[in-house]
């Protein structure tokens, strides 16, 4: 059975996003839950942009670069004319008149259309679905931009369905490399909402899908990101702001209040962080999320249930409580990139002369 793929062209004729289509029920099935996923996620944001989505044959590699190349070499030398093809807002049509029940294929899209030039009122349906989110994309006084803001600068998103997922997943990007030395100098991270008829703005939102690889995942490319200078939003206040002070305690409270997905790595930093911070480890005899408990149970043990413990001030006691301290840092340190405990650069020794 042929591999095949769909992608979506913007007004640009540039690539948007892209993904394999598993064709396991046959193209008809699988690209029509394909170009009623794309309808899905356009009808999440405030309207649906011009892009064109395409379903083609694909026999090459499946790593992402290979298939952006491909459908950039397709775009340039003219080799999608003959592709099955509809616009993104025609397919969000037919989605939004089709029942949750009822055949989501590419048959079904190409019939509600072909429906659609034989019958004038759903003609006339169709031209003011079309009329109602190009009016709403060109009204850049209502385009409402997300400006998020770390130490790093600003980055823009649009109000877009894709833009906002973009969104989404450079702040779960954020919250995933939370105790990265990339944020050492990271005070706060700041959302802003605002609307702009500055046209500079508008585009520079509207480009924010580049910073991800296009394939399914989005995944957010540092490399590509154009950050812009933090002094632009500092006459506004920010409408969400969290602490990106490295403690487990931020790092939830970021977490939750953003909705991010939490990760087993920052848990075991956070608490490695703790322990290294207080000496002092805890229950974590009971707690199964934390990877590293057998590098502390045996000392804190023979603190808690010998003589030791029972002397507080101790030169043996603080040397085993210093022990907890600083295989908590060593830890950090090896199996990690924690901002604020970054291995010590090895200076180099100082060769001697040998007088002959």
């Amino acid at each position: 059975m042929s591999t095949y793929i769909g992608f979506n062209l913007n007004s640009n004729r540039q690539i948007e996003h892209f993904q394999t289509i598993e064709n396991r029920y046959g193209i008809n099935s699988d690209g029509g839950k394909f170009l009623f996923g794309q309808a899905e996620l356009a009808l999440k944001g405030s309207y649906i942009p011009k892009e064109e989505v395409y379903l083609i044959p694909y026999q090459g590699a499946v790593q992402p670069g290979n298939i952006e190349r491909f459908i950039k070499d397709m775009t340039h030398n003219g080799g999608l004319s003959c592709a099955t093809h509809f616009p993104l807002r025609d397919i969000a049509f037919v989605y939004e008149n089709t029942s949750p029940y009822g055949i989501h294929n590419v048959d079904s899209i190409q019939r509600m259309l072909q429906k659609a030039k034989d019958n004038p009122l759903l003609k006339k349906q169709l031209n003011a679905y079309r009329a109602f989110h190009q009016e709403k994309e060109k009204d850049i006084y209502n385009r409402v931009i997300t400006a998020i803001n770390t130490n790093q600068g600003v980055l823009m998103f649009n109000d877009t369905g894709r833009g906002i997922q973009c969104a989404q997943k450079y702040l779960q990007h954020i919250g995933d490399n939370f105790f990265s030395p990339v944020y050492r100098d990271a005070d706060k991270l700041q959302i802003y909402y605002f609307s702009a008829s500055n046209i500079n703005l508008i585009k520079e939102a509207s480009k924010c899908s580049n910073m991800f690889e296009h394939g399914l995942k989005k995944i957010y490319l540092p490399q590509k990101a154009h950050f812009l200078d933090s002094n632009m939003i500092a006459n506004y206040t920010p409408a969400v702001e969290c602490s990106m002070a490295p403690s487990l305690e931020c790092y939830n409270q970021l977490a939750e209040k953003l909705n991010l997905g939490k990760s087993q790595k920052n848990y075991n930093i956070g608490v490695l962080d703790r322990i290294c911070k207080t000496g002092q480890i805890g229950n974590l005899e009971k707690d199964s999320r934390f990877n590293h408990q057998n590098s502390f149970v045996s000392l804190d043990e023979r603190i808690r249930l010998s003589y030791v413990g029972k002397q507080d001030g101790t030169l043996l006691k603080n040397a085993l409580e210093r022990t907890i301290k600083d295989t908590a840092k060593r830890i950090l340190q090896t199996d990690y990139a924690v901002r604020g405990y970054e291995p010590p650069k090895q200076e180099k020794k100082k060769s001697r002369s040998i007088t002959m």
